[in-house]
């Protein structure tokens, strides 16, 4: 969903000057308070969410159309009436794509402009890196949504800080490689390989499949200096029987490394297949470069969303009707389309918030709801803390030229291994505007001490004056749709407990782990909405859901 990276292992391989470049930041940037100092911007009329990315510089050419896609969707949105009457703006900013100047912007939106949360902000993991050390949007309460740079731990530990208000955006680049080398093995299983990444985080990803025995040449290049680096890969390549046409590059690293490498070897004629991670396949990037419009190879990626080009796709048509009026000069790609469904998730979520808006009920509602609003999405999305949000997996798709189709089925991966799956279905609202129905409970009112009743003066007690009451006229209000779900194990068996506010209801669990078939249960509460029951089942690291007709209640983890 993303409109750059997401994969950064940056304790393991960043050069020892990026190292220093961190602290550097993290030194300069001690200064800033530890909490906003005032209320976020949710006021009676509109509310702010804001992004920093590199709007000048040369990581620019195409990136802007996926903030252009989210402003797009929120314009409609308003001029439909808002959040309950709320408008939404979207506060841009530019960073350059430089880690320091991702700082101070994220600075001032959080301060300055005191937005509810950050969506996609700071693309690519160096900004990220030093967003996450400088500024803390998880120490401070800021949903950080839609994050594109996920961070392999060194340890066994999968799980995010505590404070963490991470929320990922596409399948990290580990699983995408993966996911292409699976692809790749059965569609070519008797095609050479070469190997070619940027010595950066881009490289430990790729690096992975450094092993295999099809592997005939690997070249590494430094960040920003492909064209000189490159200029031996064609040669090393040739070498040893050299690579014919047909044969397979994988290829891990920015999009303007990738059009340098698909240069040198057309000008050597060969005619090769590229296996890449999503953000270097930059159609704004390669215009840029003046690649000649004859160099058109199959560039393979992986995709978490539907494709621009699936026009049958009910959301994809939706998407692109809304964009035909508010796209205004930008550029209709699938960056913008997946910036669309950014902007579709964030306004269903304050639909499910009700008017009681606030950073927390916003995360609450975001680890609830927010799969249930993945419009385009293809895959299921993680609830694990360590990945949340992140698709489980993706199609391969192959682009040629303009052109671009999925094919293959969904495929996921859980520990190393693929699996396909079909897609995932969400129907699109009426008309692609949110659906405006609360389903978070509102929360709790501050409730004040009573003040204490002086003691009585004993008196004359006297018949008291007969009167009439006044009878009062009241409709009520019907609860919000209110369950909770619990999970304990209990020698060999596990005990599901439910509380709910729906008595004599039929509700479904559901429990579901990667790699494994998914369990449900159906079962009735009783008069008081409760339910109880046990299981034989080993639910051990199952996620169990809570359901009614469909949509999720809540869920927890079972241990």
């Amino acid at each position: 969903m993303g409109p750059k990276r997401d994969f950064c292992p940056i304790a393991t391989i960043l050069p020892m000057r990026r190292l220093i470049f961190a602290l550097i930041v993290l030194l300069t940037s001690s200064a800033l308070p530890s909490v906003a100092s005032e209320e976020d911007s949710v006021t009676s009329d509109s509310l702010s969410f804001g992004a920093s990315f590199p709007l000048t510089g040369a990581a620019s050419p195409g990136i802007s159309s996926y903030y252009s896609g989210i402003s797009a969707y929120f314009s409609y949105v308003n001029d439909n009436g808002g959040i309950y009457g709320r408008k939404i703006n979207f506060v841009k900013k530019d960073d350059s794509n430089i880690a320091g100047r991702a700082v101070t912007s994220n600075s001032e939106l959080i301060l300055k402009e005191m937005v509810l949360a950050l969506i996609s902000t700071a693309p690519g993991c160096a900004s990220q890196m030093a967003l996450q050390s400088g500024v803390s949007p998880g120490r401070r309460g800021i949903p950080n949504l839609f994050v594109d740079c996920f961070v392999e731990k060194n340890s066994d530990d999968s799980e995010q800080s505590p404070a963490s208000t991470n929320y990922y955006s596409k399948v990290s680049e580990l699983n995408q490689i993966t996911i292409l080398k699976s692809y790749a093995d059965k569609n070519f299983p008797n095609q050479k390989i070469a190997l070619v990444y940027q010595d950066d985080s881009y490289g430990l990803a790729i690096s992975k499949i450094k092993s295999d025995p099809k592997i005939h040449c690997t070249q590494s290049f430094p960040a920003g200096s492909a064209g000189t680096a490159l200029g031996t890969l064609a040669y090393m390549c040739s070498l040893n029987g050299g690579l014919k046409d047909g044969d397979l590059v994988f290829y891990s690293g920015s999009a303007s490394g990738l059009g340098s490498m698909i240069a040198i070897f057309q000008s050597k004629n060969l005619n090769l297949k590229y296996f890449v991670n999503d953000d270097a396949f930059n159609q704004s990037v390669f215009a840029a470069m003046r690649l000649p419009n004859t160099i058109n190879p199959e560039i393979y990626t992986v995709s978490s969303n539907s494709l621009i080009s699936e026009t049958s796709n009910q959301t994809v048509a939706t998407f692109l009707s809304i964009a035909q009026k508010y796209r205004g000069s930008s550029t209709l790609d699938q960056r913008f389309l997946n910036g669309m469904n950014a902007g579709y998730i964030v306004s269903n979520l304050l639909g499910a918030l009700g008017p009681d808006v606030t950073r927390e009920r916003l995360v609450k509602a975001m680890d609830l709801y927010g799969a249930q609003f993945d419009a385009l999405g293809l895959s299921e999305r993680s609830q694990n803390t360590g990945t949340r949000f992140m698709p489980t997996g993706g199609v391969v798709v192959k682009n040629t030229g303009l052109s671009s189709e999925a094919v293959s089925e969904v495929m996921s991966v859980e520990n190393g291994r693929v699996s396909s799956n079909s897609r995932k279905q969400i129907a699109i609202s009426a008309k692609g505007l949110p659906v405006l129905v609360q389903k978070l409970p509102n929360s709790a009112p501050a409730t004040k001490a009573p003040t204490p009743t002086p003691a009585a003066t004993p008196s004359k007690t006297s018949e008291p004056t007969p009167s009439q009451t006044e009878v009062s006229d009241l409709d009520g209000e019907e609860e919000p749709t209110f369950g909770k779900i619990s999970v304990k194990r209990e020698k060999n068996k596990y005990m599901i407990s439910i509380s709910s506010n729906l008595p004599n209801e039929n509700l479904q669990v559901r429990a579901t782990k990667r790699g494994q078939r998914a369990i449900s249960f159906k079962v009735a509460t009783d008069d008081d909405g409760s339910a109880k029951f046990n299981t034989s089942r080993s639910l051990s690291g199952y996620q169990v859901a809570l359901s009614l007709d469909g949509e999720i209640l809540s869920s927890v983890k079972a241990l």
